[in-house]
């Protein structure tokens, strides 16, 4: 009986409610256990790929972060070396324009500074020899410097390296120091510059190239690295040689390397 009226009641219920039986029909049943280990497991998996994925990501963007940086330091690395080609480029330039104008300045004023040789048929025969070897000293001279106004300072560096070896005494001997130590600063080649001012100056000490030569030196030890040598040479130029252009030049030498 009790069975019957529970039949009757969900007939009842499905007429009167439209749907009942329809939503009551496709309500699953589910394992409470089982549903929950399994929503557990989809949860989690869900949860270990958005963790993975972002993890991924990440570390996509710290590698890009990275070379971005290496990017950037590179390229101040490149601008640096570009600078300093620059620099070097500049300074070799002045260089040469400075020792075209010393040139300039030598030959409009005559290349020798002693006394001119004069030929003269009624010589004794016994000042001929002496005569012949000033001529030969003097036209090796003119030659090598022949050489520096032509800009072929390898071939200068040559003759003068000779000359100096073939007249160790000679009148213009000095001088050939002088510019023979003005070519190797334009080869860059300061070792070989400081040797040729250093000789001038000791053997040569009354010289009218001394000023000159001490300035030259005191850049020349700058270029090397012994900046105590270059000003102890620099200040020497401007106290014993004071109003000279040697002297102004070390003046400037001075406070550039200061700055």
């Amino acid at each position: 009986m009790n069975l019957t009226l529970r039949i009757l009641f969900v007939l009842m219920l499905g007429t009167l409610v439209p749907g009942f039986g329809l939503q009551a029909a496709t309500v699953p049943v589910v394992d409470a256990t089982a549903g929950e280990s399994g929503y557990r497991q989809t949860s989690a998996g869900a949860s270990s790929g958005s963790v993975a994925g972002g993890s991924s990501s990440a570390t996509l963007i710290y590698k890009l972060q990275l070379l971005q940086q290496e990017v950037q330091e590179l390229r101040g690395i490149v601008e640096q070396q570009q600078y300093q080609i620059t620099q070097m480029r500049e300074e070799q330039r002045d260089r040469y324009l400075d020792l075209d104008r010393r040139v300039s300045l030598v030959t409009q004023s005559g290349v020798s500074s002693g006394s001119q040789i004069k030929s003269d048929d009624s010589n004794a025969a016994d000042s001929q020899p002496a005569a012949s070897a000033l001529v030969d000293e003097k036209s090796a001279y003119q030659a090598a410097f022949e050489l520096i106004r032509n800009k072929r300072y390898d071939d200068a560096i040559n003759a003068l390296s000779r000359f100096v070896a073939d007249f160790p005494n000679g009148e213009y001997t000095g001088n050939a120091f002088y510019w023979l130590g003005e070519v190797q600063i334009v080869k860059a080649s300061y070792q070989d510059a400081l040797q040729a001012f250093a000789s001038l100056l000791n053997k040569y000490p009354q010289h009218r190239k001394v000023a000159d030569a001490k300035y030259k030196l005191g850049k020349v030890y700058r270029e090397l690295g012994d900046s105590a040598k270059s000003e102890r040479l620099l200040k020497e130029v401007i106290e014993n040689h004071a109003g000279t252009t040697a002297a102004k030049l070390a003046e400037a030498e001075l406070r550039n390397a200061r700055l």
